[in-house]
């Protein structure tokens, strides 16, 4: 046995979602504070070449940037008049949930990973349809199969954590699941964004839809859900991830 962070599901949503995010432009001012210090990104994004030019700003300094984007993803090719690169370092960005997730590595240094913000362009939350109070852990109500309430999966530091509520009833299955992480240093919680669930309750295992908040229901994907002993497993026919009730730890079998 062996501990894991399995992810999947939520990763083939955002997969399902990416033609829509693709539209996006990565222009903009994008910031990320932690700490009382703000990584600021201003972006100029060429859509017909893909052409990506900027500023980073950390600490007081100010440095140039260039690069490419496709789809989701950012490049950079060269910071600070330098090129990226094994031995300098590089730089990339992925749009995730409306957050661009802007990942830094250096030789020698730990991989950081800033999720930034747009400024000046927040839409509001989407209405979700909020699923009813959720049974006690412990409780399991007639005609479930005991997959109601609450259930998580987090990494082996606790940095990353998805909290899914079910509630079952009247033939039909509901949820939300919500994506957080926590700063390494500050400690402090960001939310990542999160994904509705809805189904009819009829049979097992359950088969839901799952979607990015903000997102159609069309852009989801089909998942199933069922018991596998203390555990709650969704499904999407090729992958497969795996949720605890609270307190408990997270196991999956090697292989």
């Amino acid at each position: 046995m062996r501990r894991a962070f399995p992810l999947s599901v939520v990763a083939a949503c955002l997969a399902a979602a990416a033609p829509a995010l693709g539209a996006q432009s990565l222009a903009g001012r994008w910031s990320y504070e932690e700490s009382g210090q703000e990584a600021r990104l201003e972006l100029r994004h060429d859509a017909a070449t893909g052409r990506v030019t900027g500023t980073f700003t950390l600490g007081g300094r100010t440095a140039a940037l260039a690069g490419r984007a496709a789809g989701t993803t950012l490049v950079v090719d060269t910071f600070d008049g330098e090129a990226t690169g094994d031995a300098k370092g590089t730089m990339s960005g992925r749009l995730d949930g409306g957050l661009l997730l802007l990942t830094v590595v250096q030789p020698g240094q730990p991989t950081v990973t800033l999720p930034m913000a747009r400024q000046g362009a927040a839409a509001p939350e989407p209405a979700v349809p909020e699923p009813a109070a959720p049974p006690r852990v412990g409780d399991v109500p007639a005609g479930d199969a005991g997959l109601a309430g609450r259930w998580e999966a987090a990494d082996d530091e606790g940095a990353r954590r998805e909290t899914l509520e079910l509630t079952v009833a009247g033939g039909e299955a509901r949820g939300r699941l919500r994506v957080t992480s926590r700063g390494h240093f500050s400690g402090r919680v960001t939310d990542e964004g999160g994904f509705a669930l809805l189904g009819a309750a009829a049979g097992a295992p359950l088969r839901l839809r799952v979607w990015p908040e903000g997102a159609s229901e069309a852009q989801g994907v089909d998942v199933t859900a069922t018991r596998r002993g203390e555990y709650l497993v969704l499904s999407d026919g090729r992958r497969e991830s795996g949720y605890a009730r609270p307190g408990r730890p997270l196991v999956r079998e090697a292989g």
